[in-house]
């Protein structure tokens, strides 16, 4: 089965949820040679606002929720920009 067609299950564990928010950034990068950790610095990635944007979307899909994030934030590696889309990951009411 797809992962994007996976049922919405609200007790998935934050391990799974890293791996597969770190999948989609894998699948959305610029260089697609590059294999993305979560321990890697954001700096030796090149990914645009529209990548990202894309990536939130399906996150939102996924977990059914709303994710927000701001222009402020910075991730100093992979694994802060996954943590804070899982962190901001909002239940839609």
């Amino acid at each position: 089965m797809n992962d994007d067609t996976t049922a919405r299950d609200p007790t998935t564990d934050r391990d799974a949820m890293r791996s597969r928010i770190l999948a989609f950034f894998q699948r959305e990068i610029q260089d697609r040679r590059t294999v993305l950790t979560l321990d890697m610095p954001t700096d030796a990635v090149t990914i645009d606002s529209i990548d990202i944007a894309r990536v939130l979307f399906r996150a939102e899909e996924l977990y059914g929720g709303e994710i927000h994030l701001t222009a402020e934030m910075s991730f100093a590696t992979v694994g802060d920009l996954v943590d804070a889309v899982i962190d901001s990951l909002q239940p839609t009411t």
